[in-house]
């Protein structure tokens, strides 16, 4: 036999043991810097997200303030029947006051009609 030759294709030489023992770390050190909990490539893109997403929600509810605001503004340099009807609007009474409420049903007005074309 040869001493010079191997069973395996490619000899095992203390240069290639070091080259793939970095690759096997190099691979090992990205897939935890990937997977990580706390540290991780995908906590921080949940993180954006949820930043964005909250980001959204404030300027949302800055709108809804400033339009909350011009709504107090208009109110108090309104007389007393603009505020009165406001108030109506949104359903509000005064002491002493009774409510009627009145519910039209249009269906069963289309079904008496259509009982009357029926019987004829």
């Amino acid at each position: 036999m040869d001493s010079k030759k191997s069973s395996f294709p490619w000899s095992i030489t203390p240069g290639r043991i070091l080259r793939l023992s970095l690759v096997a770390l190099v691979i090992m050190l990205s897939l935890y810097l990937i997977f990580s909990n706390d540290s991780g490539i995908l906590q921080i893109r949940k993180l954006r997200q949820e930043r964005d997403q909250l980001r959204e929600e404030v300027q949302q509810l800055q709108s809804e303030s400033e339009k909350l605001h011009e709504q107090i503004q208009r109110l108090e340099e309104a007389d007393s029947f603009v505020i009165e009807e406001e108030a109506r609007l949104k359903g509000m009474v005064r002491e002493g006051e009774e409510v009627y409420r009145l519910d039209y049903k249009e269906k069963s007005d289309t079904l008496l009609l259509k009982r009357q074309e029926e019987s004829r």
